[in-house]
């Protein structure tokens, strides 16, 4: 089976391509109209139409589209926006898609399994409870050490245990349960 994966950034996709493989290694995870970054997925003409020709040419099985919600789980203006942005892009690879929308971005996902984070950072990290209700995890994370920065990440999300990530963070466990749904 092969997946794309659209995100805002290579190293999202490569980050979450990374952290499936745990528990799918024989999936065949790859990037998705790469060059595309952040707000540009948003500006739907241009990006749909790359997307529609990478699709054609890769014939993906499925495709993730990883989004950052930016905000809260409350904030249910801009968890419609995000749901927006994935049903008209859904289309576009013929409805074999699936959304993963990180409460509030990706770096909550680290902060689901902190202790790994503190091993290779070499620094104390108190236990989280709620990832997803961290705003801005990732200045959070650059507070417990000054060493972490953004580009790190797929260091990070290599030493990361997904079922330690599903079962402290509920987006992510429902995310899971829906993707194993589409591949098996």
């Amino acid at each position: 089976m092969r997946i794309g994966l659209v995100g805002e950034a290579p190293h999202d996709t490569n980050c979450i391509g990374v952290l499936l493989n745990q528990l799918y290694p024989d999936i065949e995870f790859f990037p998705l109209i790469n060059q595309i970054r952040g707000s540009q997925l948003d500006c739907p003409q241009p990006t749909k139409r790359l997307l529609r020709v990478e699709f054609k040419f890769e014939k993906p099985d499925l495709v993730i589209f990883i989004r950052d919600l930016d905000g809260l789980a409350h904030e249910t203006d801009k968890i419609d926006q995000k749901k927006a942005y994935y049903a008209e892009y859904r289309t576009v690879v013929d409805n074999r898609a699936i959304l993963l929308l990180n409460i509030y971005e990706i770096e909550a996902l680290i902060l689901a399994d902190m202790e790994k984070f503190g091993v290779m950072y070499n620094c104390e990290v108190p236990a989280v409870a709620d990832p997803s209700a961290i705003k801005e995890p990732k200045e959070y994370l650059k507070q417990l050490s000054r060493k972490y920065s953004e580009s790190h990440n797929l260091q990070v999300f290599q030493s990361l245990n997904i079922e330690a990530v599903a079962a402290n963070c509920n987006y992510f466990s429902r995310f899971l349960k829906d993707f194993k749904t589409r591949v098996i």
